[in-house]
């Protein structure tokens, strides 16, 4: 009867031991799945971010698009081809030349690259 309890105790003993271990693998393994989810979070907040400046930068664009539009509806912009007059001082030509500004009482003419 000792012999059968002292064997019981024995298997007891190395089962919680194969416990102990087993659960030091499980925590261990949850720990590295957390540090994963965390990266992955921070990933998809990054192309969340990343998704929503595009969008602004589109409608920037459209909107710049829109005025651009409504100024030579004006006649406030003209487009120039690449040999007319419209070069800058660095030889940059085919821009759009905005008329009529004045800067300290003198005539000047602004450049804006095409869109």
């Amino acid at each position: 009867m000792e012999e059968i309890r002292k064997q019981k105790e024995k298997i007891r003993a190395e089962v919680m031991q194969l416990l102990t271990m087993q659960q030091g693998k499980l925590i261990e393994e949850v720990n590295q799945l957390r540090a994963e989810n965390e990266e992955l979070r921070k990933i998809k907040n990054n192309y969340s971010n990343l998704e929503d400046r595009i969008r602004q930068l589109e409608i920037q664009k459209n909107n710049t698009q829109r005025l651009l539009e409504k100024l030579k509806e004006d006649k406030i912009i003209s487009k120039f081809e690449d040999g007319d007059y419209g070069y800058d001082e660095y030889g940059n030509g085919g821009g759009y030349h905005i008329f009529g500004y004045v800067y300290n009482n003198e005539p000047y003419e602004i450049y804006a690259e095409s869109l």
